[in-house]
């Protein structure tokens, strides 16, 4: 086992927070954290952790003088840009992405969830509780073109350079498919079955797409539940456009929900009670990296670094913790509430 206990004394290692009038308003490499907030509460946040430990602390109010809105879901950047999701102020927000003004709002969403920009021209973004859709966004208009029916409950979406996948994890119901898009004609290509309630996918070396399945609690009338699924990994073949691998992870009543991969694209990791590792040679999960409870995780695309963050109440503010690759924690920062989206800028 390489685990390392995540209760070492975070308060030992943490990091002192540069004044904010000491750190100019050009960032430098490190990692955009997005927290989303309080629901109804309006007080979604983005923090700026750059690579040589400085904190910066709510970007956007800073900038713009207000919030971003209510409950942001996903953040992610594209050409010089950031793109916001808001899912319950039902908007994205379009910032500059180093000084983080507002420059435009895409509306027309009523519970966007993630955005996938595939061109300087086009994006996609996930929409819907239930009956789901992947809207067609004008990157130059900032304007909804269009939409393709997808599954119940769209979440994340990626590209493997030929399809975009959207694994579809059944929102306020349920569903277990991955559908495949063409962008050239953004069409349907194949609609996949998946283990249960799909929620983060990664691409690796190969192209293959890896599918996190969540699982699924069933609840009687008077919402005891009645029983609970295992949550599974899917791999999903790039050329036949099927399932080749299925994994156990964990057991029956975990609902992991984070899916990251190493920088070389060979190893995975799921945050399930700390993380698990699975090179993918190996085809199984063979250590837990680090132990603990945390709420979400993203790893370094250059160094493997890991950040997590504490586990939300959704009224105080959160902790971030960056662990080595190894394993080691090595500083903690305080940001907002709930940080659950990150991009890394180099």
């Amino acid at each position: 086992m390489l685990a390392m206990a995540a209760v070492v004394a975070f308060t030992s290692c943490k990091k002192e927070e540069t004044p904010e009038e000491e750190i100019t308003t050009t960032v430098k490499s490190g990692f955009v954290i997005g927290c989303e907030g309080t629901f109804g509460f309006n007080n979604a946040e983005l923090f700026w952790l750059a690579d040589d430990g400085t904190l910066r602390s709510n970007t956007f109010s800073a900038a713009n003088g207000y919030g971003p809105g209510d409950v942001m879901q996903s953040y992610t950047e594209y050409e010089g840009k950031g793109y916001l999701v808001m899912n319950n102020s039902q908007k994205v927000v379009i910032t500059d992405a180093t000084s983080t003004t507002e420059l435009a709002v895409i509306t027309g969403c009523d519970y966007p969830r993630h955005l996938l920009p595939v061109s300087e021209q086009k994006a996609y973004l996930s929409n819907g509780s239930i009956d789901g859709e992947l809207m067609i966004v004008n990157l130059s208009s900032n304007q909804i073109i269009g939409s393709i029916p997808v599954g119940y409950g769209p979440e994340e979406i990626v590209y493997n350079g030929q399809y975009v996948f959207v694994c579809n994890s059944g929102g306020w119901d349920y569903d277990q498919t991955v559908t495949v898009i063409d962008p050239l004609t953004d069409s349907v290509v194949e609609t996949i079955d998946v283990t249960l309630n799909p929620v983060a996918m990664e691409v690796d070396y190969q192209g293959n797409v890896w599918v996190l399945g969540g699982g699924q609690t069933l609840f009687d009338a008077d919402w005891n539940i009645v029983s609970e699924s295992v949550p599974q990994l899917n791999r999903i073949d790039r050329e036949a456009l099927i399932v080749t691998a299925i994994l156990n992870v964990g057991v029956a009543g975990d609902h992991p929900r984070y899916l990251e991969m190493n920088p070389e694209k060979d190893e995975l990791y799921v945050l399930n009670h700390g993380i698990m590792r699975m090179p993918i040679a190996v085809g199984t999960f063979v250590s837990d990296l680090i132990t603990g409870e945390f709420g979400a995780m993203v790893v370094h695309p250059a160094t493997g670094e890991f950040l997590l963050t504490s586990v939300p109440n959704y009224i105080d503010n959160d902790n971030v913790y960056l662990y080595s690759a190894s394993g080691q924690m090595l500083e903690t920062h305080e940001v907002g509430v709930a940080p659950r989206t990150f991009y890394y800028r180099d």
